[in-house]
């Protein structure tokens, strides 16, 4: 349904981003770092997950459990994908996603279904890892941007392991060096696509 919404009402945005309720975007740093993601084709930047790298759960106590009805005679995952805690998908490639969704039966690991099994149907779909931009440690990424402030290279914050306690630290931690404008806003150090100088973050 995301991907049909878009399809129809957003195709004018830049890129999509799927964000999950306990990761934190540095949108200061994506929009001032990674501006180059609006110029991409066919693309998908994410925790990636290698083609035969992640095992099949086949364990019914489990969370993640795969019926063996499903990927039969198969122990790992046949396709790349993504852990859909924070996926970028540049635009043009989401009506080509919602066109696959409707041909393809549902598999209920959504991460697989909608990062690897609809992207493995289009010809192209290149799939970039995110990781030297993660941090799966909340409190680490607050000590990184207190220390170094807005060179600390995380964009993406992963929190689950403290309940989102410590979002706050982390906001604030990220814009103390930052300025603040009479309206609330916080000033953004936007790259001049025109100059020479300035290069896009390599994905």
């Amino acid at each position: 349904m995301g991907y049909k919404w878009i399809t129809e009402h957003c195709m004018n945005a830049e890129f999509v981003t799927k964000i999950d309720d306990d990761v934190y975007i540095n949108f200061f740093k994506v929009f001032e770092e990674m501006f180059d993601l609006k110029k991409k084709k066919k693309f998908i930047l994410c925790n990636k997950i290698g083609k035969h790298r992640m095992n099949i759960v086949r364990n019914k106590r489990s969370k993640w459990y795969v019926g063996d009805d499903e990927f039969k005679g198969l122990k790992r995952y046949p396709h790349t994908y993504c852990s859909g805690l924070v996926v970028f998908i540049s635009t043009d490639l989401v009506p080509m996603l919602y066109q696959a969704a409707i041909g393809s039966p549902f598999v209920w690991v959504d991460d697989f279904y909608l990062f690897g099994i609809l992207p493995s149907k289009i010809d192209g779909v290149v799939h970039v890892d995110l990781r030297t931009r993660l941090n799966f440690h909340l409190m680490k990424a607050v000590r990184c941007y207190t220390k170094y402030g807005t060179k600390c290279p995380h964009a993406v914050v992963y929190a689950a392991y403290h309940g989102n306690k410590g979002f706050d630290k982390l906001w604030t931690a990220i814009v103390k060096d930052r300025q603040q404008s009479i309206y609330g806003n916080y000033y953004m150090n936007l790259p001049a696509l025109s100059n020479p100088k300035i290069k896009p973050l390599s994905l």
